[in-house]
């Protein structure tokens, strides 16, 4: 009898999974499409990245926006002589786009330090969005970002984009694994005044900043690009009750194709984990072991209709999720078993870093 119950508690987990999932399906948490309004000058700041041809598609889809009134700044690592020309040309043609040196910096001078101080001195708009060199854009996503930051009263904006998973298997698994774990624990409705969850999925989430809340309360915290994300679930910003909000986007407005191997997504998402549960490895472990074993305890240990209710929570849930994430809603039932996998194999990685004391 006292397994039943324990075992029973897996049931009522499952089954408030799909809550929480059919919660986030109603709500269709998307960038709402408002009408075009200036609502003052945005930066747009972007890192240069690897990939020259994946940057020269966002610098034309950047081109090509509705909203006009914007400034972009690419943040290069390495000298200018050596960017490829048809990066340079973006420049040369329209004197919103300028490419900054960051190898040039006073003596003594980090990367970290000259990369703030060039926020400092450029942070004089309304808004500063945040892109990853990889994204593409529709024409209409910088107006529906500050429209929806004007609409909600947000201090930070951050959108998770459609991830582009044709170009690896393992990619698919990965991230189909972290999209079903982020919408069936979060109700995305709650996230801004409420609480602010730190969302596995970070790399090459768009994320735009009121200039003034940036300028005053983010830009001390800010180290190196990828930093500022951590800097919006910051301790500071958390005590000043300013609101952030966390949207999907369709593939139409923001796609991101940055996790370009099963390695890579790996790698980049377990340490969004390891935050995601607060660094606590007692409850990962917990939460990795009993959702794999899961639908195996439940077939042996459960009556029929209990486990019935378990599996078409569990296979439900995924449907709606892989919907929402416009992923194949198929795909998601017929490969579970080896994203739970994935997920957990995700899970032991920052477990066993974290014990050895390794770099994430």
């Amino acid at each position: 009898m006292v397994i039943f119950y324990l075992v029973l508690l897996l049931v009522v987990f499952a089954v408030l999974r799909l809550v929480v999932v059919l919660v986030n399906y109603i709500y269709t948490p998307y960038l709402r499409p408002f009408e075009l309004i200036d609502h003052g000058k945005i930066l747009v700041v972007v890192g240069q990245g690897k990939n020259t041809a994946s940057l020269v598609n966002l610098l034309h889809d950047l081109q090509n926006q509705s909203y006009t009134n914007f400034e972009v700044l690419v943040y290069c690592s390495s000298p200018l002589n050596s960017i490829p020309d048809d990066q340079l040309a973006f420049a040369r043609v329209d004197n919103r786009f300028k490419f900054l040196n960051g190898t040039i910096r006073e003596a003594g001078e980090s990367y970290s330090s000259n990369f703030r101080n060039v926020l400092v001195e450029k942070s004089s708009g309304s808004y500063i969005l945040f892109l990853d060199p990889d994204m593409r854009m529709g024409i209409h996503f910088i107006n529906a970002m500050v429209a929806n930051m004007k609409h909600r009263k947000l201090a930070v904006l951050s959108v998770t984009p459609h991830y582009d998973t044709t170009k690896s298997f393992g990619v698919k698994i990965a991230v189909s694994a972290v999209q079903w774990l982020m919408l069936s624990l979060i109700p995305l409705k709650l996230i801004g005044k409420h609480f602010n969850p730190k969302l596995p999925l970070t790399d090459g989430m768009p994320v735009m900043y009121n200039a003034e809340v940036f300028r005053r309360h983010t830009l001390t915290s800010v180290t190196i690009p990828e930093d500022l994300k951590r800097a919006m679930y910051s301790k500071e910003f958390k005590q000043l009750q300013l609101r952030s909000f966390t949207l999907l986007g369709r593939k139409e407005e923001i796609s991101c194709s940055c996790f370009t191997s099963y390695r890579y997504a790996l790698r980049r998402v377990a340490g969004g984990l390891f935050d995601f549960f607060s660094g606590r490895e007692w409850l990962m472990f917990s939460y990795a072991i009993l959702t794999t074993l899961g639908p195996f305890i439940t077939l042996l240990a459960m009556p029929y209709p209990f486990t019935f209710a378990y599996l078409f929570s569990v296979l439900l849930g995924r449907m709606l999720v892989a919907a929402l994430c416009e992923q194949s809603a198929w795909s998601a039932i017929l490969l579970f078993p080896l994203q739970q996998l994935v997920l957990f194999r995700m899970m032991l990685s920052p477990l066993y870093s974290s014990i050895t004391g390794h770099k994430r």
